[in-house]
């Protein structure tokens, strides 16, 4: 759910998988513009921590960060925000090991596997691999499983985000109640216990029209004994810009709202924190506000990072990218203390480019709002890439 260049992400990671040359690849990657699915290089020992502005080499840092010793859940009430992580298509093995690795701290899982088509059809990914084996894990070990829709197209069939297929397909009655059945019928047909639509960067005015789609949708799964996510693009206000997402009445007929509370700063912006913790409370804030039901909202939590001055400005990069650039560069990651979030800066061939990225400590951080606002739960963007140490701090699941 992020706003990334997938397409990407999709054909570097194969390139990576496939060559025999894999440190060749990845020193040559971070020489150029750093890239977001590398291989990984899992060295926990190698971390990079600090809370001052000091520049020295990765090899004389002391690693461990200041964090509690237990989870973050309260005791008296025994709350546990739900788990709902989602597996990339682009990255799906590794995913599945993080997914497998952790399975007891998960309670909910969504498959990245199906775009919308132009068309007003659904169709998976060319390079998705709709693997039931996931699914079957999922079932054989009590998560619930979600099959994602996103309107981010295929690379034969469009760029970006794209509002106008969303729109052919919900304005006209007839169309909608098609492309529910779409749903509806792809749903059974992967035997999941829901959907999760992704559809982003709508116009503000289909809002009635998302509107009715959602509660038409949610009654048609509804009577199959299905559940509707919705993910939504974070607001501050009410004059923030909507995507056609009326969180409120939204709230009256899905079952999970999903709040991808990031992109505070993306890619095509200026640099700054992914998701700055008083910026994260404030749309926790707004959410209350409007009276939506805490029990229905899931908090996005990012797992990732940008790095901004690059030939094609900033790009997504992944937790381990971010400690691999510091330890090149030799420069220390500074933890700022005002946004609770991880940042430094390097030069590469003539260039000065500014990294921010999360870690678990800016993770702990937005688990505290959630244990504060009683959210339903938090949504993990993504497996795979994560940093590992969050797992220390969830919860096993308390009906296992």
């Amino acid at each position: 759910m992020k706003r990334q260049n997938i397409k990407l992400l999709t054909a570097i990671t194969a390139a990576l998988f496939s060559t025999g040359a894999l440190l060749f690849t990845l020193v040559a990657l971070i020489q150029s513009t750093p890239l977001s699915e590398t291989q990984i290089i899992n060295n926990q020992n190698n971390q990079i921590f600090s809370n001052n502005n000091t520049t020295t080499s990765s090899k004389s840092i002391d690693t461990t960060p200041v964090i509690p010793e237990e989870p973050l859940t309260n005791t008296t009430d025994k709350y546990r925000p739900a788990v709902f992580a989602s597996i990339p298509y682009w990255d799906q093995e590794r995913a599945f090991l993080s997914f497998k690795e952790h399975v007891n701290q998960i309670d909910y899982v969504s498959l990245f596997w199906y775009n919308l088509r132009s068309n007003g059809s659904i169709a998976t990914y060319q390079y998705a691999k709709e693997d039931k084996s996931i699914i079957d894990y999922a079932k054989k070990n009590g998560v619930k499983t979600f099959v994602l829709i996103a309107n981010l197209p295929d690379e034969d069939d469009g760029e970006n985000w794209d509002s106008k297929r969303v729109e052919r397909v919900i304005i006209d009655p007839e169309k909608r109640k098609n492309h529910i059945n779409d749903i509806a019928t792809l749903v059974e047909r992967n035997d999941v216990d829901g959907v999760n639509i992704d559809y982003e960067n709508l116009d503000d005015d289909l809002e009635p029209y998302f509107t009715q789609f959602i509660n038409e949708l949610s009654e048609a799964l509804h009577d199959k004994g299905k559940i509707v996510a919705v993910a939504l693009h974070p607001q501050q206000s009410n004059d923030d810009h909507t995507w056609a997402q009326n969180w409120k009445k939204l709230a009256l007929s899905a079952d999970q709202l999903i709040i991808m509370a990031y992109d505070e700063h993306w890619v095509e912006g200026d640099p700054g924190p992914i998701a700055s913790y008083s910026w994260v409370k404030g749309t926790l804030e707004f959410a209350r506000d409007l009276t939506i039901p805490m029990e229905k909202v899931l908090l996005g939590m990012p797992l990732f990072g940008n790095d901004w001055g690059g030939k094609r400005g900033g790009i997504g990069i992944e937790y381990e990218d971010a400690i691999r650039l510091a330890e090149t560069y030799e420069v220390t990651p500074t933890f700022d203390e005002k946004t609770f979030s991880l940042y430094f800066t390097y030069r590469s061939q003539g260039r000065s480019h500014e990294v921010w990225f999360e870690d678990v400590r800016s993770f702990l951080k937005k688990l505290e709002l959630a244990n504060e606002f009683r959210v339903a739960g938090i949504a993990l963007w993504r497996l795979g890439r994560e940093d590992t140490r969050i797992w220390d701090y969830i919860s096993v699941k308390v009906d296992r």
